[in-house]
């Protein structure tokens, strides 16, 4: 008999809720993560009173998501405060974009095409199709940039925009921040797993144990640990680091090590007094980045009269990765910030800025739209399934992460949530 039903590699959130259903269903499950913390690529600092979300982290369609629905069926209603509107700020003017007239105003241009035929069609592309003018333009490219993770028109997929934007006018919700932060959501999760079985943090795996072409474990520490099936939850692109590549055919692994995920820079600022009241996301034109108060969606993140303020500025892999070019970049993003808020510098008690190569795991462009990306089930290994933001799940940033846990839960058992 196998140590365990299921091995899962990576306590990112994702590994986290597909280990969660699985234990729900009575399942032994397993999860091992390198680091010392939960959360991989969304996990929680505290700092001087401070809960300060690695990146930002909001939720799309909010009580309609996807993550909402995980909750639900551990048995727990996840709450949110909704983002109230989006606003733009491009040469000193502020143009407030509610969620709901955005998605209405952008699906009136859809034209004669499927949403499906669009999703080879770049933003860049369908803009000049459609001739739009400069005020269009900044608006719809500004919502590729919030939606889509991708402020680069050019390859960035219409198609997978619009299919975004529908949901958004069916959920009447743009985006939303959890009630208690992210936390809790990791806590139920844990909690869940611990009825039958473990998180172990701080334990790489070495490999993943192939015997007669099925996964049948991993090894740790030169350590085997079996288990029926084994779930990876690192990026695909990184999936051949602990898997022998000779066992997938070449075109998978080129596919998985192939794909282009989204970067940036993030600030975060714990600032004394108050900025700003509003619960808006604040999108700059000039760097096209955007950011948002996060305490005023759920107080606790700060301790009583503070503020926590994050904001995003995505850029290609390869500038994130030039240390110079980079620096410079986030120079320019805070003076632009700081001319936002002209009262911000004289009030802020820290700062913290990450370069990030990998934000999410796959940038959502019109060669990596929903269908390109690998499926839950790697070709080759039998009992080997695939987790994550850079899976074949929908929507665009952690959405496809959210939704992958969906898919790869319904190929594993055969049962939706």
């Amino acid at each position: 008999m196998a140590d365990y039903d299921f091995i899962i590699i990576g306590a990112g959130i994702n590994g986290l809720a597909l280990g969660a259903l699985l234990s729900k269903d009575g399942a032994r499950v397993l999860v091992l993560e390198k680091s010392r913390e939960v959360g991989g690529r969304a996990w929680v600092q505290e700092r001087g009173g401070f809960r300060v979300d690695y990146g930002m982290h909001l939720v799309r369609f909010g009580k309609e998501s996807v993550l909402s629905a995980i909750c639900s069926a551990l048995g727990h209603t996840l709450k949110f405060h909704n983002v109230e509107s989006t606003c733009l700020v491009a040469d000193g003017t502020q143009l407030e974009i509610p969620a709901r007239g955005a998605s209405q105003s952008m699906n009136m241009f859809a034209g004669d095409r499927t949403l499906e035929e669009l999703k080879r069609v770049s933003v860049q592309a369908w803009m000049d199709e459609k001739g739009m003018g400069r005020r269009l333009r900044r608006l719809f490219t500004a919502t590729s940039a919030t939606l889509n993770v991708n402020p680069f028109v050019e390859r960035s997929s219409v198609g997978e925009l619009l299919l975004n934007l529908k949901k958004v006018g069916e959920s009447e919700v743009g985006a939303a921040y959890p009630v208690g932060g992210w936390q809790p959501i990791f806590r139920l999760f844990r909690d869940r797993i611990g009825k039958n079985g473990q998180v172990r943090t701080a334990t790489p795996v070495e490999s993943i144990t192939v015997q007669e072409g099925r996964a049948v474990g991993v090894r740790i520490r030169e350590k085997n640990i079996t288990a029926d099936r084994v779930i990876s939850a690192i990026p695909c692109q990184e999936l051949f680091n602990v898997l022998d590549e000779k066992l997938c055919p070449s075109k998978f692994i080129a596919k998985c090590r192939g794909f282009r995920p989204t970067s940036g820079i993030v600030l975060d600022y714990g600032i004394s007094g108050e900025i700003a009241a509003e619960r808006n996301l604040w999108c700059l034109w000039d760097p096209l980045s955007y950011g948002f108060f996060p305490s005023n969606f759920e107080p606790r993140l700060a301790p009583p009269g503070h503020q926590l303020l994050t904001w995003f500025y995505p850029l290609e892999k390869f500038q994130v990765e030039d240390e110079q070019a980079s620096r410079g970049f986030k120079s320019g993003l805070e003076e632009a910030i700081f001319a936002l808020f002209p009262a911000l510098p004289e009030r802020i008690k820290w700062s913290r800025s990450l370069y990030l190569p990998m934000v999410d795991g796959a940038e959502v462009s019109v060669d990596q739209i929903r269908e390109d990306r690998p499926e839950p089930i790697v070709p080759g290994v039998e009992g080997l399934f695939l987790v994550g933001d850079s899976i074949g799940g929908e929507g665009a940033g952690g959405d496809i992460g959210h939704n992958s846990v969906v898919q790869c839960y319904l190929t594993i058992t055969g049962k939706k949530i």
